[in-house]
């Protein structure tokens, strides 16, 4: 990982903590869908500024495209049902977690396991394990029977989602940065990708809504006392995605971004601890501690 990809995911990571936090207190789809509206509003002056490269893109990457923004929605929507069924202590961890163990083996069977060293293989399987502590009271606690719950089960499809768009994301911007055609730079291929992939992934939770009495209803009541957090939400939201995006063109494998993004998770327990006056017990403070020490061997992997 170079200097450059771990400051722009250091960022992110922080982003992501706060605005998970702030979706905490309001966990629906119809949050979800006012604040990425919100941001991909927000990001319209960048698709005017590069409104003759749109028309050239070729079919292959709108394809990514399209298939990356239903995984960003599965994520999404998936983050929204586990936040109202469980705390932010126990679906954070897990949304989190999965993701830097199923990339690689998605990695390893598309045959690029040799760019991942065993220092980060290492560091990720560290990551992974602790987060799966971080929820626990007591060691003991730890039985197959406490994650068989609703809140589990879609925080397991929030983590497919992860893992979806991680994946196709890195393709794609690589392929369009690799395009003759599009002849774009490292940091263009990603703003261009960021922006799309951010209105398109807000077109899917439109349509969902259309067909969920629930959520017409939260939207209904979002507009009726309408406030300014969704679109501060939404706004960091994009923002620590977009991030995320300018730093896959410099790394040799996207496990590497998604296993350092684990930053968030430490951060995130502090908000926790320090604003919801969660209670900090000695398992959640051990993997703490392992995963600081697994994002170092990540980094230097």
């Amino acid at each position: 990982m170079t200097v450059t990809s771990i400051l722009l995911i250091i960022v992110s990571a922080c982003m992501h903590a706060w605005w998970n936090l702030r979706s905490k207190r309001s966990p629906s789809v119809a949050f979800f869908f006012v604040a990425m509206s919100a941001g991909s509003i927000a990001l319209i002056p960048v698709l005017v500024y590069h409104g003759d490269i749109l028309l050239s893109i070729p079919i292959d990457i709108l394809l990514l495209l399209l298939v990356s923004s239903v995984f960003q929605f599965v994520y999404i929507s998936g983050l929204a049902k586990a936040y109202q069924t469980g705390g932010m202590s126990i679906v954070y961890p897990v949304v989190r977690a999965l993701p830097v163990l199923l990339v690689p083996v998605c990695n390893l069977i598309m045959g690029k396991g040799y760019q991942i060293g065993w220092l980060g293989l290492s560091g990720m399987v560290i990551i992974g394990v602790s987060c799966i502590i971080i929820p626990m009271k007591d060691f003991k606690d730890f039985r197959f029977e406490n994650y068989q719950n609703r809140q589990t089960f879609f925080a397991l499809i929030s983590a497919i989602g992860t893992c979806g768009y991680s994946i196709i994301d890195d393709q794609a911007i690589r392929t369009m940065e690799q395009s003759v055609q599009l002849n774009l730079s490292k940091t263009s291929s990603s703003t261009i990708f960021w922006v799309l992939q951010s209105v398109l992934s807000t077109a899917w939770l439109g349509l969902y809504l259309l067909f969920s009495k629930n959520e017409k209803d939260n939207l209904r009541h979002l507009i009726k006392g309408f406030n300014w957090h969704p679109v501060y939400t939404g706004i960091i939201l994009s923002v620590s995605y977009g991030l995320i995006l300018l730093s896959m063109p410099y790394v040799t494998n996207v496990s590497y971004v998604v296993a350092f993004r684990q930053l968030s998770i430490p951060i995130g327990a502090a908000l926790g601890i320090f604003v919801l006056r969660e209670t900090l017990y000695f398992p959640k403070l051990v993997a703490l501690i392992c995963i600081f020490l697994g994002l170092i061997m990540v980094s230097i992997g």
